[in-house]
């Protein structure tokens, strides 16, 4: 699984849903998304940033085992280590030649992600 902006939250909830299937920790694997650039979740505005991180840390609080404990060691690990310049202008900007190219709407796609946005503005 890759951790992008367009799944800042979600990937947890899916991780919970098929953990509470019956699916054991060394059934996920996940990885921060590198590029494209934009997608990047280290481009989120740092109130954003700092509540994924914060997640993370309560998640490994929880305990998991194997390769879901180490899925969020290192998303942590990259979250609060890597130097990186913010740019949300061009994740709009892609975001929205996406929208165009594929008749949707992403503020509609992804309500909860765009109301944070809109809460925080650009960095």
């Amino acid at each position: 699984m890759l951790h992008f902006i367009l799944n800042y939250k979600s990937i947890h909830t899916t991780i919970d849903y098929f953990k509470a299937k019956g699916f054991h920790d060394n059934s996920f694997v996940a990885g921060p998304l590198y590029t494209p650039l934009y997608f990047n979740m280290l481009n989120l505005p740092e109130k954003m940033l700092n509540d994924v991180i914060a997640e993370l840390k309560n998640k490994l609080i929880s305990d998991p085992q194997g390769y879901l404990k180490n899925s969020y060691e290192n998303l942590l690990e990259y979250y609060t280590t890597t130097q990186w310049q913010k740019n949300m202008k061009g994740f709009y900007y892609h975001v929205g030649k996406m929208d165009q190219r594929r008749n949707l709407e992403a503020e509609k796609v992804f309500p909860e992600l765009f109301m944070e946005l809109n809460l925080h503005g650009l960095e």
